[in-house]
């Protein structure tokens, strides 16, 4: 049945605005047609009982399809496949849109769908207001610059633009050695300072005439080059003209440029588009940024109005290098003093300037990748890192280990102090026990650190790679068992299982102090836990999932608050856990297969290395599963199942469910 409890309201009636004349005969809505005429044949023919459907409102589904008809204009996405038949919103507009809408929720996640709607009318609202500034406005009424005020705007306008000054090195030279002549030729033509891009805007223009003056003696005439090259002039007088003279340079000289309307309403970019020279986030708007080729839509290629600036005073300052101008003689002097007056200038004094500008040429040099200046680095960044050259990771002799049986195939009792002990389900306890004896037999360094131990754990691995009685190793480990467990089930690898078993030996330890208290504790941590979107599933973003995983805060376990991390040392060996599977009950889709070859062969965490040695892999089903320990020997991998006295070869390209990774710290070798 209906809820017709709404037909009556004609307030909350809303009306859409039909964009196109064929609107209802889009694809998209004979599709949403179809659907609704299914609907209401099915709540038509089917009895739904004696109460209303409150999920089923006629007047709202009629809402509904008029506004699904404009769904194409808003998304702008395969409209030709709706077959809209009116113009609609440019691709780089509607990419930009939805890149915002995504981005607007990023730090509060997941949200109430009021706020969204909320943020996304906000989102729209400024959208609104950028597209309502379609023109830049300009100061119309610009008064004739005097000449201080516009040896202020030059002055400012080089501080900007950082111009190298020349110092007055020599105070003392004859002011009649010097002469006034011109760089070059008088009919050099004058360069805009406007932006092309402003049809919209009225800009004042203002005749100048820059003079410099420069030293006039033939030694200095040849110099000329490098003067100019080195970008080192001064201005030190600029004459203002109004008069028509074609011999004096035409600058146009912005008053004063509108502020960009979006970020005067602290609506900062995004970060959709950039400033090519700086990498500074900007709009699209003409009064924040300026277009720099014909690219459309996101990250179109742009310029920020500051580096625009800088570009026009640049262009500006070299028009003013090229007409005849009027610099102080001091300035000159200063530059070219002793080039002018020495007679015997030797050949390695050249040399020894023409290196130098070399080096600073060559320092200042930028490379152009991908349309963006970048500064050349040095030879030495070009080198990549490679922490773990000149370590050995070959296995060098293969080292026979016994398999450690699950409790499972044998119906042998251990009797424990006055407790008679039966092990079931022992194959998370038996892969730790193998991956550690592959330890011991392969690694020198641990093996000393295994042997120095007081864990029971570690006399049991070193036993079984030693190969000794059977009956001894099975009797220490229901031993451990027992202590560990209230029943005689071992079903799990968890993080209580290792803290227990590793009762003197963690992963890494660290050293906590409380402000308030002002008390010093000392933490140890037995496993490394690692989540899989950390390492976004590729096992070789591991290192720095270790890193950004690591605690940043301690706790003080007095005051209940957060302490202050003091120290961090990590240990001897690295035990990593990972997820084998999510927060789904299913046995396939949320399990997590890599291949053993994908593994990363050396950790360095800590300032120290680490060298894989071995792995805890985890069998399906999940309700149901079995862990099998495997070692690694160089190309091939050594897989030991409780289930099964005899080992068995994995090769490298394996795809495999990994819970656990051991690492062994290794010796560097001395170079």
């Amino acid at each position: 049945t209906q809820n017709d409890d709404s037909d009556g309201d004609d307030d909350n009636e809303f009306e859409i605005d039909r964009n196109a004349s064929n609107v209802d005969d889009t694809k998209l809505h004979l599709w949403l047609k179809d659907i609704k005429t299914e609907v209401t044949q099915t709540l038509e023919t089917e009895d739904t009982g004696d109460r209303d459907n409150i999920m089923y409102n006629t007047k709202f589904s009629k809402h509904f399809m008029d506004l699904c008809k404009l769904l194409p204009l808003w998304t702008g996405i395969c409209y030709k496949r709706f077959k809209w038949s009116e113009l609609i919103a440019t691709s780089g507009n509607v990419e930009s849109y939805f890149n915002d809408m995504k981005r607007c929720h990023s730090d509060v996640i997941p949200c109430s769908a009021d706020k969204f709607v909320q943020a996304d009318l906000e989102l729209i609202n400024g959208m609104i207001i950028d597209a309502s500034q379609n023109y830049v406005e300009f100061v119309n009424n610009i008064t004739l610059l005097d000449d201080s005020t516009i040896m202020e705007t030059i002055e400012h306008t080089i501080d900007e633009i950082n111009m190298d000054t020349i110092e007055n090195c020599n105070e003392n030279i004859d002011e009649s050695e010097i002469d006034i002549t011109e760089l070059i030729d008088k009919n050099s033509e004058g360069i805009r300072m406007g932006m092309n891009d402003f049809t919209d805007s009225s800009i004042s223009s203002t005749n100048m005439d820059c003079m410099l003056t420069i030293p006039n003696n033939e030694e200095t005439r040849k110099e000329r080059n490098d003067f100019t090259s080195t970008s080192s002039i001064m201005i030190d007088s600029i004459q203002s003209s109004t008069n028509g003279d074609e011999n004096s340079t035409e600058v146009e000289i912005t008053k004063s440029l509108t502020q960009c309307p979006a970020c005067a309403d602290n609506n900062f970019p995004s970060g959709a588009h950039k400033c090519w020279k700086c990498n500074k986030n900007v709009h699209i708007l003409p009064g924040c940024s300026l277009s720099c080729g014909d690219e459309e839509g996101y990250g179109e290629r742009r310029e920020c109005m500051l580096c625009s600036l800088k570009s026009s005073a640049a262009v500006s300052k070299a028009a003013a290098v090229s007409k005849t101008a009027a610099v102080s003689k001091s300035a000159a002097v200063s530059k070219y003093a002793a080039a002018s007056k020495a007679t015997l200038a030797t050949t390695d004094a050249t040399a020894s300037k023409t290196s130098t500008f070399a080096f600073i040429e060559e320092m200042e040099n930028k490379e152009n990748w991908g349309k963006r200046p970048k500064r050349k680095t040095k030879k030495t960044k070009y080198l990549a890192s490679a922490p773990n050259w000149g370590l050995n990771t070959n296995i060098e002799k293969k080292v026979k280990i016994r398999t450690l049986l699950n409790g499972n195939l044998s119906r042998v009792v251990y009797k424990v102090g006055k407790q008679i002990v039966a092990l079931r389900n022992t194959c998370a306890f038996d892969s730790i026990a193998q991956i550690f004896a592959a330890a011991y037999a392969y690694m020198p360094t641990f093996r000393r650190y295994m042997e120095e131990s007081e864990d029971d754990f570690f006399k049991l691995a070193i036993a079984l790679a030693k190969n000794e009685n059977m009956r001894k190793i099975n009797t220490l480990r229901a031993k451990l068992l027992y202590g560990i467990f209230e029943t005689n089930s071992c079903e799990f690898v968890s993080t209580s299982l290792v803290k227990k078993l590793f009762k003197h030996t963690p992963s890494y330890v660290e050293i906590h102090k409380c402000g308030l208290c002002k008390e010093s504790t000392q933490h140890h941590f037995f496993t490394v836990h690692v989540e899989n979107h950390q390492y976004d599933n590729d096992l070789g973003k591991l290192e720095i999932s270790i890193e950004h995983n690591l605690p940043k805060q301690g706790y003080c376990r007095n005051c209940k608050l957060s302490s202050k991390i003091l120290d961090r040392q990590f240990k001897g060996h690295i035990l990593l856990e990972l997820p084998s599977c999510g927060y789904s009950n299913t046995d396939v889709e949320p399990l997590r297969y890599h291949k053993l070859e994908n593994i990363p062969l050396t950790l360095q965490v800590g300032k120290k290395m680490y060298l894989l040695v071995a792995a805890i892999l985890f069998k399906p089903p999940i309700l149901d599963g079995h862990y099998i320990g495997v070692v690694r020997i160089n190309d091939t991998w050594e897989a030991y199942d409780d289930m099964d006295s005899k080992s068995r070869s994995f090769s490298r390209t394996r795809n495999v469910i990994i819970h656990n990774l051991l690492y062994i710290e290794m010796e560097r070798p001395l170079i």
